[in-house]
């Protein structure tokens, strides 16, 4: 199986963080989505399981009641995703891994200003984090002993972060982005507070950390769908997103389809991703406000 079928459509752009322009604190705490815990099971159909559905993966996104009060005295959002192999005997025999994500990103004005993601394949861990500096480009920190020497991560983050082990600078190289890029699935939680119609398209700026990606976010209708064993209306959303390679605008990923329920919430209640391995599909099976 190809190392990474079992979790493509999670890590084509399963990161959350909401954006919101100009709230106040007041408006911020009234926010759908503070304290907000869904829960989804990732699903595998194709080649590598004989063309059977196979439950892969256990998901976890959330989001801090609290808001963040920044450096700069803003306030931000502190949301977490947790992608795990754990429940699946067919996943952890062939790929087992725990995957956890963390982001802080400010409201208004829009700034990126962390990700933090850890992995863990069988015994081997590793853990990173992209800190925005504001001026347009990304840096990359690592808990690294061996990098003593090196330019820690700046107080107030490293204290947000709350690990014993210091994060060094990793690497000099900047990565330059858009100010305003979004990290992957803010745009998740940027759509859920709008209002797409069919054929209506959105462009906007993201990053995954390592690369500068540009999504076109459109809209294809209403449609009704089952969801959690209940008949739901939902709207359908589709994903693509292109990235820069030698000098040419390629591809990302596949094109991902995410249905969003229509009522206060828009939760986002299904992912799908079909590509030559297969269907990929994060279905939402619990919500615990």
């Amino acid at each position: 199986m190809c190392k990474h079928a079992i979790v493509k459509i999670f890590f084509s752009g399963f990161i959350f963080f909401f954006w919101h322009p100009n709230l106040s604190a007041n408006e911020l705490t009234k926010l759908n989505i503070l304290g907000e815990k869904l829960i989804y099971e990732g699903s595998y159909q194709g080649k590598y399981s004989l063309n059977q559905k196979l439950i892969v993966a256990h998901i976890v996104f959330s989001t801090n009641k609290n808001p963040v009060q920044l450096p700069n005295g803003q306030l931000g959002l502190d949301s977490q995703l947790s992608i795990s192999t754990k429940h699946s005997r067919f996943a952890e025999a062939i790929y087992p891994l725990l995957f956890r994500f963390r982001s802080l990103y400010q409201l208004s004005p829009r700034r990126l200003w962390l990700l933090e993601k850890y992995k863990k394949r069988r015994k081997k861990k590793r853990q990173a984090v992209f800190y925005a500096d504001g001026t347009g480009s990304i840096v990359r920190y690592r808990a690294d002993k061996l990098r003593f020497e090196n330019p820690l991560l700046p107080k107030p983050i490293q204290q947000w972060l709350g690990r014993d082990t210091p994060f060094r600078l990793y690497s000099q190289n900047k990565l330059p982005i858009d100010k305003h890029a979004l990290d992957q699935m803010a745009l998740i939680n940027y759509i859920r507070q709008q209002s797409l119609k069919k054929n209506q398209c959105l462009k906007l700026p993201a990053t995954s950390g390592k690369i500068q990606l540009n999504y076109t976010i459109c809209g294809e209708g209403q449609e009704k769908i089952n969801i959690m064993g209940r008949s739901k209306m939902t709207t359908k959303i589709k994903f693509n997103a292109t990235e820069r390679e030698k000098g040419k605008m390629i591809a990302s990923h596949k094109t991902i389809h995410v249905w969003f329920s229509v009522d206060k919430f828009h939760h986002p209640v299904k992912f799908l991703l079909r590509d030559d391995t297969g269907l990929y599909q994060a279905n939402l099976v619990s919500i615990n406000p």
